[in-house]
């Protein structure tokens, strides 16, 4: 039994193929008590469970895959995209294809930092970088590659320089609760 109350359909139209998402959420209880409400997003072949941040607004790209949640200031992004034709996984993974896929995905990029994550029941690449936004202003990204079972699940935290180390919390409770499951 599925026990998310659906919210809204998303038909997601690639290159490849349609896909249709159904958005909805969860209470999920708490280790120590309590519960927290996990958003469940339905794909054809997966079920993605996840806790976004608290008061961020969603928006959908519904051409790209992608998910956006904008915090309440709009200093900060976090995006799911699942991606289906891209960089691919390596056991172990190898960090050059998502040094790759960065380069051409983001402008005027310079990579600081990388290292393994733990999400959705996988083995991941996270990468911190520096990019170029718009006009002289620049971001500081996290962007975290999931092994999916078909393709990746890119999630990446933006935000201005000053702001980033105080939303990596928001980033980490997303990896922290992401679940990838077959249907």
């Amino acid at each position: 039994m599925f026990p998310a109350i659906s919210l809204a359909l998303v038909v997601v139209a690639g290159p490849a193929r349609a896909q249709t998402f159904t958005i909805g959420s969860v209470a999920v209880a708490g280790t120590e008590g309590g519960t927290a409400t996990h958003t469940v997003l339905r794909a054809p072949d997966q079920i993605f469970q996840f806790l976004p941040p608290a008061g961020w607004t969603l928006a959908i790209e519904t051409n790209a895959s992608e998910f956006t949640w904008t915090s309440p200031d709009y200093s900060s992004a976090l995006r799911l995209k699942l991606i289906t034709n891209g960089p691919s996984f390596t056991t172990p993974p190898q960090p050059e294809p998502f040094r790759e896929h960065i380069q051409q995905q983001w402008r005027e990029v310079r990579i600081t930092d990388e290292f393994p994550c733990y999400a959705g029941g996988g083995n991941g690449m996270t990468f911190d970088f520096e990019h170029a936004l718009t006009g002289k202003f620049r971001g500081a990204t996290r962007a975290a590659f999931v092994p999916l079972r078909h393709g990746a699940a890119e999630i990446t935290l933006t935000s201005s320089p000053d702001q980033f180390i105080a939303r990596q919390p928001d980033l980490s409770n997303f990896l922290n609760s992401f679940e990838a499951t077959p249907r």
